[in-house]
């Protein structure tokens, strides 16, 4: 089977090929799908645009909420992705703009942010669900997201597919403790992260005693972190990511309320340093993490609760390494993008 995949107009697979040998990145190609060919699958990736058309592109998908129209129309009659099997995108930003175009194989596409249809532009909401029911399949990483996906935009029950999350187990190995005890760490960019909640919980370990500093990674402009809490590092951490996972003691991620598994790459990645992860308990973490186990679950908004499981972590730091090593046994058993691929295999043949 041959699949042609569209992948974000910022991914260039043979750069990102090049980092990855340098020890930079995980995977030979992003989120692991060279080992569709475990499965019998053959994967050629759509290349990135360059110069005055790569300029157009970039303008577009900021008026569009990231669809990538552009590289899509471009690559419509390509001779490669004609006489594909199926496309495959990873998420709406390529699947959407891919399902309008005509005469295409059936496309396959995730959705990550399609839960709620209401909060899309009018618009855009009628052009997304054109290109919803004009899939072959659609696909995401918990139960809660995919039921609503499928209800919200009232899909033909069996389209869409729940697969699983995985992340490179090599890549992402386990790391010796940090040789500084204390420090939490949490990475981030997304609109579910609810990094206020973060800094205000670290604050309050702080008052309460325990020996406590925060990493912060994240390219949101407008959050800050007090000195005395921690550091925030205004940067994605590409190619310094093993650095700060190395650092942590406990990987936390606050959360807005929502459904789905947002922030999972981020635990997936501190389970496999053999890292221990407190996370808000949204609908669908627990398909990932089992609460008092591989990771510490704590409910949407509770501050107190958060609290306390940090510093339950940082003040018990024996409970917290089996809790790390708990972590990579469940990476290595189940979440793993080997798994990812297998699953997505399963998808794609379903869709041609």
């Amino acid at each position: 089977m041959r699949v042609h995949v569209d992948l974000a107009e910022e991914l260039d697979v043979a750069e990102w090929s090049a980092r990855h040998a340098r020890g930079e990145v995980p995977d030979v190609v992003p989120y692991g799908l060279d080992k569709l060919s475990a499965h019998g699958i053959a994967a050629e990736f759509r290349r990135p645009l360059h110069g005055r058309t790569a300029d157009f592109a970039r303008k577009v998908r900021g008026r569009t909420r990231q669809m990538d129209f552009v590289s899509s129309a471009g690559w419509a009659m390509r001779r490669a992705r004609r006489t594909a099997d199926a496309a495959l995108c990873w998420d709406e930003r390529t699947g959407v703009p891919a399902a309008l175009v005509p005469g295409g194989p059936p496309v396959a596409s995730g959705a990550v942010w399609l839960d709620d249809k209401a909060a899309l532009p009018g618009p855009l909401r009628v052009v997304t669900g054109r290109a919803l029911h004009r899939m072959g399949a659609v696909f995401s990483c918990c139960e809660p997201t995919r039921a609503a996906v499928e209800q919200e935009w009232r899909l033909p029950t069996g389209r869409v597919h729940r697969f699983t999350m995985g992340v490179d187990e090599q890549f992402y190995r386990p790391l010796p403790a940090p040789e500084r005890p204390g420090v939490v760490v949490s990475v981030g960019d997304d609109r579910r992260r609810d990094h206020a909640q973060l800094v205000r919980v670290m604050e309050q370990v702080g008052q309460s005693g325990v020996d406590a500093r925060l990493e912060l990674a994240t390219t949101q402009r407008h959050v800050e972190v007090p000195e005395h809490v921690g550091v925030v590092h205004r940067r994605r951490m590409e190619g310094t990511i093993l650095d700060l996972y190395g650092r942590s003691s406990v990987v936390a991620i606050a959360l807005k309320r929502c459904t789905g598994v947002f922030g999972i790459t981020v635990a997936l990645e501190a389970m496999a340093c053999a890292r221990p992860v407190v996370i808000t308990a949204n609908a669908g973490l627990e398909e990932y993490i089992e609460d008092g186990v591989t990771g510490l679950l704590v409910p949407p908004g509770d501050d107190r609760a958060f609290r306390d499981a940090v510093a339950s972590l940082l003040t018990d730091p024996e409970a917290a390494a089996e809790m790390g090593r708990a972590g990579r046994r469940a990476v290595e058993e189940r979440f793993t993008t080997g798994h990812t691929a297998a699953d997505l295999a399963v998808i794609l043949r379903a869709t041609s």
